[in-house]
């Protein structure tokens, strides 16, 4: 495990921590009752001033998190802050990452 200042995963009195929650939502917003769901993940995380280590924590959480690829079956995965988490992504793979700040914003101001 890859260790920051003392820091891993593992640290309890550590500077990062993450929240994850997973679920679906409508694949069609106009039709949200057709059965058709997109899985999604969500990743919370305390991010510090240091966008490499914040990086390196979330790639490796992302990768403790990944044991099974057959469980890992996202169409999209949400995560607050800039990440690269992209380059992670295996070939047989086809999940897509959105930035938490970009989507509520393009959410907040779009039209009906």
């Amino acid at each position: 495990m890859k260790q920051i200042d003392n820091c891993s995963l593992s640290t309890v009195n550590c500077f990062w921590w993450f929240r994850k929650v997973e679920g679906w939502v409508p694949k069609d917003s106009g039709l949200p009752n057709n059965g058709q769901r997109e899985k999604v993940l969500v990743v919370w995380r305390k991010l510090t001033d240091d966008i490499e280590q914040d990086n390196l924590m979330l790639d490796e959480w992302f990768q403790k998190n990944r044991i099974n690829t057959r469980d890992f079956e996202f169409d999209t995965i949400y995560v607050n802050g800039s990440n690269n988490l992209p380059n992670l992504k295996l070939d047989d793979e086809n999940w897509k990452v959105r930035l938490i700040e970009e989507e509520f914003m393009k959410r907040m101001w779009e039209a009906q």
